[in-house]
């Protein structure tokens, strides 16, 4: 895929990160090749999200954490809009959440 490998490597640690600090034991990555896009789910055992705050994630400032200022999943959404990515909550329940980010292969 074309992507800067920096922001890629953040965006990945930040995600398995969260998945961590949602109580975590498991977190699992698979990658697909669908067509003209590779396809990344990343599915752990938490606590899952809430309905009531599963539209406002991504949204800029938006964190239910006590420190932190809200823009990881923020910044992988821009970052993967600008590569024509894509990133969305496919799951989620108080046994884990299934996040899949889509990006164009070359």
């Amino acid at each position: 895929v074309k992507s800067d490998k920096e922001q890629f490597q953040r965006m990945m640690i930040n995600l398995i990160r969260n998945s961590i600090q949602a109580g975590a034991k498991h977190v699992r990555i698979t990658l697909t090749y669908i067509d003209n896009y590779v396809e990344i789910k990343i599915k752990d055992d938490g606590k899952g999200i809430p309905e009531e705050i599963k539209a406002k994630i991504f949204d800029e400032n938006y964190t239910t954490k006590k420190e932190g200022m809200g823009l990881g999943l923020t910044l992988a959404k821009r970052f993967l809009d600008i590569t024509n990515g894509k990133i969305f909550i496919n799951e989620t329940s108080p046994s884990g959440t299934e996040i899949i980010i889509r990006i164009v292969r070359n």
